[in-house]
């Protein structure tokens, strides 16, 4: 059985609720602390609130104390370009992005 573990809406850079840097590493805490570790952790949706290459950054160093697959999908926060690069693939490339998933809703998937 393939366990995931869903992040959602993260807002890395947002200051309106809380500290998301702190709430994002309370996070990864608690799932470093499960008796099962995850085979991957899906990022979805505005991972940042300023689409900044250093929004993206902090998000990937904060993830980074799991050691596990980190997958990503993209929201309005995001930005796709940037994200591409802060997450390539495990050739070191830039993610191409799922052009289309369900019905009419574009999505994008990328990950390490």
């Amino acid at each position: 059985m393939t366990l995931l573990v869903q992040l959602g809406d993260l807002h890395i850079g947002g200051e309106l609720v809380g500290d998301p840097s702190a709430d994002l590493a309370a996070a990864v805490s608690a799932v470093a602390g499960l008796r099962a570790l995850p085979d991957a952790i899906v990022a979805t949706r505005d991972l940042t609130e300023h689409r900044a290459p250093t929004e993206y950054a902090r998000v990937r160093e904060l993830l980074a104390p799991l050691s596990i697959a980190v997958r990503v999908l993209v929201g309005n926060h995001d930005d796709r370009d940037a994200l591409r690069e802060s997450f390539p693939t495990s050739s070191g490339e830039a993610a191409r992005p799922v052009s289309r998933t369900g019905r009419r809703r574009p999505a994008a998937a990328f990950g390490s």
